[in-house]
C-alpha cells in the first residue's frame, strides 16, 4: 500500500467475508390486501389512506347507508376501481392494479 506524504499508515485490517444468503433481510410479505368494516360514512376516510399507499382493499359497508356513491367517488377521485363484489362489500384497487373478473363454468 502506497503511503500519502504526510500521512501515517493505518494497519491493515483482516478482511472479512459475510455471507448475505443465511439472513433473512426482508422477511416481511410483498403484497398485501386491507381489509375493514365500516359502520359509518367517517370509517370510509380508510379508503383514502389504503389507496394513497397503493394498497387495495375489500371493505364492507353494508351498514352505511349512501356509501355506495362514496366509495365510487373516492375510487374515481384517485383513479382507481372499485367493484362491487356483494351486498355492499367492495374491492377498491389502485389504478396500477389489475381487477379482473373470472366467471365459474
Amino acid at each position: 500500500m502506497s503511503e500519502l506524504p504526510g500521512r501515517k499508515a493505518r494497519p491493515e485490517e483482516p478482511r472479512v467475508f459475510v455471507d448475505l444468503a443465511q439472513y433473512d433481510i426482508d422477511d416481511e410479505p410483498k403484497r398485501r390486501i386491507r381489509v375493514s368494516k365500516a359502520s359509518s360514512q367517517k370509517d370510509l376516510s380508510v379508503i383514502t389512506s389504503s389507496l394513497r399507499a397503493g394498497i387495495p382493499m375489500v371493505i364492507d359497508t353494508s351498514s352505511v347507508d349512501g356509501a355506495a356513491d362514496a366509495v365510487r367517488a373516492l375510487a374515481s377521485e384517485f383513479g382507481a376501481v372499485a367493484y362491487e363484489v356483494g351486498s355492499g362489500v367492495w374491492l377498491i384497487s389502485p389504478a396500477e392494479v389489475r381487477v379482473e373478473r373470472v366467471r365459474s363454468r
